[in-house]
């Protein structure tokens, strides 16, 4: 017989805790870690803050055009 322990009670756990990360104020966390970060490149990113939450995956911009260094894929 296999026992995975209390499935119930770590499923419970795990969504619990998925619901206080949906709770994050992403727009103030990004700013508090843009004024945080050292490295230039890294606050650059937090500078450019958190699209809404109800914003569709597909209408995020992911940046790459604006990498000078970006050399698009063999798909792109």
């Amino acid at each position: 017989m296999l026992h995975l322990g209390n499935v119930k009670a770590k499923l419970a756990r795990s969504s619990r805790q998925a619901g206080a990360a949906a709770g994050v104020d992403w727009p103030r966390r990004f700013a508090t870690l843009a004024a945080a970060a050292r490295d230039p490149r890294l606050r650059a990113f937090y500078a450019q803050g958190a699209p809404a939450g109800d914003c569709l995956l597909k209408d995020v911009p992911d940046g790459r055009a604006r990498h000078r260094n970006h050399r698009p894929g063999p798909g792109a």
